[in-house]
């Protein structure tokens, strides 16, 4: 072993973060998905996210992520877990970082990088999700049902109209029932 310096003979894991990106128009919420281009799951819907380089951190990924694959910009984000299964990625051991945040303004969208198409669907309609990606949603609008039932707002809901608040209360609660 060199002097002052650890080394380690155990397997690393790969870390990831996903990005569930929402948008709240006219009491409905969309969800942001790419279709992907590569294997693994190629040709199947996704939520905008990849690896996380050396010289950044979790949030850092996501919002790079984000634009490469969407051209979406987005300064607010919250963590809302962290998805550690074995098994959930076939190219090996991958750890993801969830972020997530709602935007009510339409905007341009363009797919690039790993990314053959972005869109938006209805929470109610989803297609056919990769990876683990259903859960990482679900547990997403469980975030932001017990952050609008506590009254502890992440920052980017605080842009929301009482209405809006509203409107949003409505959508999780139906979904998670």
């Amino acid at each position: 072993m060199s002097e002052g310096k650890f080394c380690y003979d155990y397997p690393k894991a790969s870390v990831t973060t996903d990005s569930v990106i929402f948008n709240l128009t006219s009491g409905i919420l969309n969800l942001l998905l790419i279709e992907r281009k590569h294997d693994p799951y190629k040709n199947c819907w996704a939520l905008p996210g990849g690896f996380l380089e050396m010289n950044e951190n979790g949030l850092d990924c996501a919002k790079r992520e984000l634009f490469e694959e969407t051209g979406l910009v987005i300064n607010t984000m919250a963590q809302t877990g962290t998805y550690t299964n074995v098994n959930r990625d076939p190219r090996g051991r991958t750890i993801s970082i969830a972020y997530t945040t709602i935007i009510t303004n339409e905007v341009n969208l363009k797919a690039g990088d790993d990314a053959q198409n972005v869109q938006w669907f209805s929470l109610f309609h989803l297609p056919l999700l990769a990876f683990d990606h259903l859960k990482i949603i679900q547990e997403a609008v469980f975030f932001f049902q017990v952050r609008l039932r506590s009254g502890q707002l992440p920052d980017f809901l605080n842009s929301l109209t009482n209405r809006q608040l509203e409107e949003l209360q409505n959508i999780v609660d139906k979904y998670l029932q």
